[in-house]
Order: structure tokens, then sequence, then C-alpha cells
């Protein structure tokens, strides 16, 4: 009995061992799918990661074609609407100042080394010199040295309107190219002011831009040059306009840049010196879409101004169409532009009110037949 007994417990010992190195096993065979699990679920990881790094990588090549094609175009397009006050300058008034400052000393230092070097040539080199000046083109600007929209190419060779209108008046030649000079490099200074980094530029670039009353007037006018469009619908040279006469300052705004227009008779007086007025505010906008690289239009036609002008006056279709060198269609097209131009500036509540008041008036003497016939 005692030999079965032994054999009994020596059984169950063994049994014990089994059972507890098959549970071992099990307990391997379990961690080893868990383990293999997270095998199979890092690689799904690691593929997803390099799916997406992927999907990184494009995004970005696609963020630096937009910055490379779209951001020197936004920043130019800003710097114009804010000198021409458009946009509040996000600059402060303190390092507008200092720049301000740096920038005349610049151009007074400049100058001086310019004065300083005419002096040293000979005398009668320079008589010669100015005397076939003054006899190749006494008077650049035209009449009374006023700037002329038809010679565009001034822009280029002095750079600011200002100083074009300035110089017409009888100041002499070096002010008028230090003016230029000195304003130029104010412009300068503060785009570097508003863009670059080291002048605390990438900090503004984070601030949002506010529109000025006249931002708001160009932000809800529609046409080619919008800027140019709430300048001059801004202007106070149209106070005291009848409608007749607001009509031809909308038909010489949206007039077709492309098609030269010519007519029997120009402007009526108050007209014309309406649209004089407007030539210094025009030049500057062509001045700094210049320095710009921009080229959008900034129309101002006399002949077209006269033509709308007739017509809201009341002459008859035949009239009008005799008296300019455009096709009927043509002479519809521009009328209902600057129909279309003056209901805009009757809602624009940004307008002054007699600018309103007497565009209204005016879209109802633009739109009568055969106008208001075509489809």
């Amino acid at each position: 009995d005692a030999q079965q007994v032994d054999d009994a417990v020596r059984f169950l010992d063994d049994q014990r061992t089994r059972i507890a190195g098959t549970r071992r096993e099990i307990a391997e065979m379990k961690s080893f799918s868990y383990l293999r699990r997270a095998v199979k679920l890092a690689a799904r990881q690691t593929s997803k990661l390099k799916k997406l790094e992927e999907r990184i990588a494009r995004v970005e090549t696609r963020v630096g074609e937009y910055v490379a094609a779209g951001w020197p175009e936004f920043i130019r397009v800003v710097d114009i609407l804010v000198e021409e006050g458009a946009l509040v300058d996000p600059i402060s008034d303190e390092a507008l100042q200092e720049e301000e400052e740096y920038a005349e000393a610049a151009a007074e230092e400049k100058a001086a080394k310019k004065l300083a070097a005419a002096a040293g040539a000979s005398a009668g080199s320079a008589a010669n010199d100015s005397s076939e000046w003054e006899s190749d083109d006494p008077a650049p600007f035209g009449p009374g040295g006023r700037f002329s929209l038809e010679r565009l190419e001034d822009l280029s060779e002095y750079g600011d309107a200002a100083s074009m209108f300035g110089g017409g008046n009888g100041g002499d030649g070096e002010r008028s190219s230090y003016d230029a000079a000195a304003e130029r490099a104010r412009r300068q200074a503060r785009r570097r002011l508003r863009w670059d980094e080291a002048e605390g530029g990438s900090e503004r670039m984070d601030e949002t831009l506010a529109l000025s009353p006249l931002g708001q007037a160009c932000a809800t006018l529609r046409g080619e040059n919008e800027l140019w469009l709430g300048i001059a619908l801004s202007s106070p040279a149209l106070k005291g306009l009848d409608a007749q006469q607001v009509a031809g300052v909308a038909g010489a705004l949206c007039c077709d840049s492309n098609r030269p227009v010519s007519c029997d008779y120009g402007p009526s007086p108050s007209l014309a010196r309406t649209l004089e007025d407007l030539e210094p505010e025009a030049a500057e906008v062509m001045s700094l879409q210049f320095e710009a690289a921009m080229d959008s239009p900034v129309n101002l036609s006399r002949s077209v101004a006269a033509l709308v002008e007739s017509w809201a006056t009341g002459s008859t279709w035949d009239q009008v169409r005799s008296d300019t060198n455009l096709e009927e269609g043509d002479i519809a097209r521009v009328f209902r532009r600057t129909a279309e131009l003056l209901a805009q500036m009757a809602r624009t509540r940004e307008l002054p009110e007699y600018t309103r008041t007497s565009a209204r008036a005016a879209a109802k003497l633009v739109l009568r037949p055969p106008i208001t016939d075509l489809s």
C-alpha cells in the first residue's frame, strides 16, 4: 500500500509539472501573438506615416509654388493701397518719423554730392549743355509745364508724379530731381518697415490691415482698377458738378483703354477743369504702379467724357454717332458701362453725398433709348 501511495504522489507531481509547463508554453504563445500583432500595428503605422510625409511634402511644394507666384505681387499691391490711403498703415507714427528723417538726411547728402560734382565741371560746358536742353524741350510737360496723360514715358524718366507737377510750377530741375529721389527713398523705407524681418516686418505680417473709408469705397466699386475709381470718385474735384458732368467723369473713368477714341468737341469748361484736377492723382497712381511693375489701366479720357456728357445733355443718337470714330456697338458699350458705374456710385455709401445724388440723376440721363432697348 505504501508503494502505491508513493507512485500516486509521484504521478501527481509529474502531472503538476506538465501542467505548469503547458501553462508556461501557453503564456509564451500569447506573448508571441501579442508581439506579432504589435509588429503588424507598427508596420501599419509606419506605412501611414510614410504616406502622410509624402502628402506633407507635396503640400509644402504646392505652397512654395503659390508663395513664389503670388506673394511678391500681393506685397506690391498692399504697398500701393497703403501709399494711396486705401489701407491703414500698420507702421507706427514714431517709426515713420524716424525713417522720414533718415530718408531726408540721405537725400540731402546725395544732393550735396551731386551739386559738388556739378560745380567742378566746366562753366562753359555747363552753359552749352543748359542751352541745348532748353532749346530741345523748353516745356517738358506741355503748356505751362503741366503733365499730360498721353506722355506716360515721363513717369519712367522722372519717377515721381508730385515732382513732375512741382517742377512745372517754377521750380528748378535740381530741386525736382531731389524731390523725386527723396520720395522714392521714403517709399522704400516704409516698405522695409512693413515687410523686412530685420525691421520687425515679420511680426506685422500677422496683423490685419484695416480698410480706410477710401479703401471701403474701392472695395465696393467694380471696374478694371478699383483703386483709381475710388480715388477719382472720392476727389473733392467732383463737388459742384451737375448730373451731365458727373456722367462725363464716369465715362472718362470706364472707357476702353485698348481702343483709341476721338470726339469732334471737348468737354464743358467745368468738366475739363475737373479732369485736369484728376490728372495729378492719376499720375501718382500710375507712378506707384510703375514702381511695383503693375499695369492696371488708369483711364481718364477727355474724348469719352465729352461724348458721354453730350449724350447726357440730350444729344440724339445720330448726332453722337457722327461725332466720334467709334462704331455704334462700341458707343452703346461705353454708355452702358458708364450707366453701370453711375449706379455703383449711387450705392456706394463711402462716396460724398453730392456725388451719389448727381450719379443717381446721371444714370437716368444716360439710360435712354436706344441704350435701354439693348438686351
